[in-house]
């Protein structure tokens, strides 16, 4: 909500008119009915005065354009058309949210329970946020990230899925868009199958932040990512490959997991063991392997 309200400040929309908590239907509609018929105007389907009709769509969408002069604001091009359309479908957007709130707690509820997942907050006092947050700081790779937030998440029969015979757990990077979230949290991570042939056959993770966050796209997103810390079982087998190979090689026969080595990367020293896992918590130093170590990856989200 904080996002998209930040969106139609930046579009010209006054909300101090027309607060987006009181948003309707009939008002968008009406909003849609004015840009129809000015549609229609740029068509040569119909005489109208642009003007007027213009008049009439900030009467019921309310504009702020400050000291500007009024005249350059007549929806009188195709390209304006089409920005006062995406500023209804905003907030379309908008009214849907704001219905869904105003029914009280229980349908938050109900979408939070379909997610299937239990998600806690965790405290900035306890050793787990500052673990977690020395291991953000560290390999976030000299970019200037800001942790906000850090949520806890159990998917519900996470426990029964994840084969811990596997072994040599890690605690490692995921990123992902922010469209997928939903996605993973209500099902996990899928690799490719006969439901879902698009995707590869194999899950990538690493021990750097600034790696992770780069397939997050948040730019897209108004620079906010959402990036996953996953339980990654790795698997004890270990092949020792050439250096060219890659992340697309073939699985090395016994493997569950193949590890590349970066440029740099958290050094083996800097490694501490919590709650079972393997977190490679300090700053990254230069690499200087001749050979390219294999192992496996099994990859499973809590």
């Amino acid at each position: 909500m904080d996002l998209m309200s930040d969106i139609m400040a930046k579009r010209g929309f006054d909300a101090k008119k027309l607060p987006l908590g009181k948003l309707s239907k009939s008002t968008i509609r009406a909003g849609y009915d004015i840009l129809a018929r000015i549609e229609a105007v740029l068509n040569n389907t119909e005489e109208d005065d642009l003007m007027d009709l213009s008049s009439s769509f900030y009467t019921f969408i309310p504009h702020n354009f400050g000291y500007q002069n009024l005249a350059q604001f007549i929806i009188d091009t195709e390209d304006k058309l089409k920005e006062r359309l995406e500023t209804l479908e905003y907030l379309g957007d908008l009214e849907v949210a704001n219905n869904l709130m105003s029914k009280g707690a229980s349908e938050i509820d109900a979408n939070y329970a379909k997610l299937n997942a239990d998600i806690t907050p965790v405290q900035e006092h306890t050793e787990e946020y500052k673990l977690i947050y020395e291991y953000f700081m560290n390999t976030r790779d000299h970019k200037n990230f800001v942790l906000e937030e850090l949520y806890k998440v159990k998917r519900k029969g996470g426990d029964k899925t994840f084969k811990k015979n596997i072994g040599n757990e890690y605690l490692l990077w995921h990123g992902t868009p922010m469209t997928n979230i939903v996605s993973i949290l209500s099902e996990g991570l899928k690799v490719k199958s006969p439901n879902f042939p698009w995707l590869p056959d194999r899950i990538f993770h690493a021990d750097m932040l600034g790696k992770s966050i780069f397939f997050s796209n948040y730019q897209a997103s108004k620079n906010i990512a959402l990036v996953l810390l996953d339980r990654v079982a790795l698997g004890n087998n270990i092949a020792y490959c050439d250096t060219g190979i890659n992340v697309w090689s073939p699985m090395p026969p016994g493997s569950t997991s193949i590890v590349l080595a970066g440029s740099h990367a958290p050094p083996k020293s800097s490694y501490v063991v919590h709650d079972g896992m393997t977190i490679p918590l300090g700053r990254p130093s230069d690499s200087k392997l001749v050979r390219i170590r294999c192992n496996v990856l099994g990859i499973w989200i809590l």
